[in-house]
This record gives C-alpha cells, structure tokens and sequence, in this order.
C-alpha cells in the first residue's frame, strides 16, 4: 500500500482497496489451483469455490465428504474420489456415514421408501470394502445426528429411511387412515363407466374403493 500511495492520484484509502482486492484475487487463485490439483477439473472446480470461496481448501482438508451435502452436482463416488487423492483413508467415519447415506440414496432412487438394516449394511459392506463394525458405528452416528431416521418394518425387522421421505410416508398414511374414519360412505356396486370406456373389474373396484 504504502508503493502505491507513491502513484500520482492513488491516495491512502485507494491504495488499501488496491492492495486489499490484490490479497483476495491471490487467494481465489490459489484456491482454485489447488482444486484443479485435485483433478476437479475447472468446471468443478468453480462450483466448489462458489460455494465455499476460499474456505475450500479448509473445509475439504477437514471432510471431503461434505461435497455430497453441500455442493451440488457431486455424488459420492466424486466425492470419494477426492478423498483418496486427499490421504483419507478407507475406513474413515466420514466416508463411511456418507457411503450408507449413499446406499439408503440408491435403494430411493430404485422405488423404495425404507430399507431393513441389515440389507443396508450388507450393500455398504460391499462396495467400500468396510468393516462390519465401523458400518455399525456410524449408522448409529447418523441416526443420533438425525441423518437417518430407524423404523420397527412391516415384518418386525428394523428398517431405515431418510428422514423427509420417511416423514412424508408417514403423514400420507395417517392423512388415509384419518379419510377412512371419517368419510366412509356406501357405493353401489355396479358404477356406471363413461361411455365408451370398459373397466376390468380391478379398476371397478378400485374406482368403488376411492368413492367410499
């Protein structure tokens, strides 16, 4: 600051500004070197330093993990990926937490609302390669933190679900049950159809069964 103040036209509170936009521009590229240097790649990269800004490097240092959560466009394989490149190990708690959350994710993603424990620690088993153990210990992490939400299952085994869709489920089943007490009503048995339309009769009785 004090060279620039030397520059005809550039007083003391000029040159603060100056100097001050310098240090931030440094860090930004260093920053954004050093998730390049993780094979992010510059789009990634940019995405990563949007959300975090110079704090990047920090917060990836502490759990890469939280890529998942808080950055968007990044899955768990991505984010596992950075990890190693990182030095974290294999049985690291964070890594496991995210890869259970990743596994109960795909079970969703594949139709299911709940997945019985022991499914769910099987599958992670797998493909981190993780001991049985530390599986068992951070499940319980996620379901103290509320990450994950633990049900008794329609068969009597344990089931786990993410907590807004569990939720969900839950509020739609009592919204039903309360309909079902409340609005019951008497429906013949033959409904006339729209003409032109035939309805099997498990659509009739689907149509009786919604009308009641």
């Amino acid at each position: 600051p004090l060279l620039l103040m030397q520059v005809e036209g550039i007083g003391k509170k000029r040159a603060k500004t100056i100097a001050k936009a310098l240090v931030e521009q440094r860090a930004e590229r260093e920053t954004l070197v050093f998730l390049q240097g993780l094979e992010l790649g510059p789009k990634m990269a940019e995405r990563v330093f949007r959300t975090w800004g110079v704090d990047a490097r920090e917060r990836l240092e502490e759990d890469p993990y939280r890529l998942v959560r808080e950055v968007d466009g990044f899955g768990f394989r991505s984010a596992d990926k950075t990890a190693q490149r990182l030095g974290v190990s294999g049985d690291n708690p964070s890594r496991l937490a995210a890869g259970l959350l990743h596994a109960l994710g795909e079970r969703v993603d594949g139709g299911d609302t709940v997945v019985p424990r022991e499914d769910l620690l099987l599958r992670a088993e797998r493909f981190l390669e993780a001991d049985r153990a530390l599986l068992e210990s951070a499940l319980v992490g996620l379901l103290s933190e509320g990450a994950a939400l633990e049900r008794e299952g329609a068969d009597g085994d344990t089931v786990i679900g993410q907590p807004a869709l569990l939720r969900s489920e839950e509020s739609l089943a009592r919204g039903i049950l309360l309909l079902q007490e409340r609005h019951r009503r008497d429906v013949p048995e033959r409904i006339p159809a729209p003409r032109g339309i035939s309805l099997t009769d498990e659509q009739a009785a689907a149509v009786r069964l919604a009308a009641a």
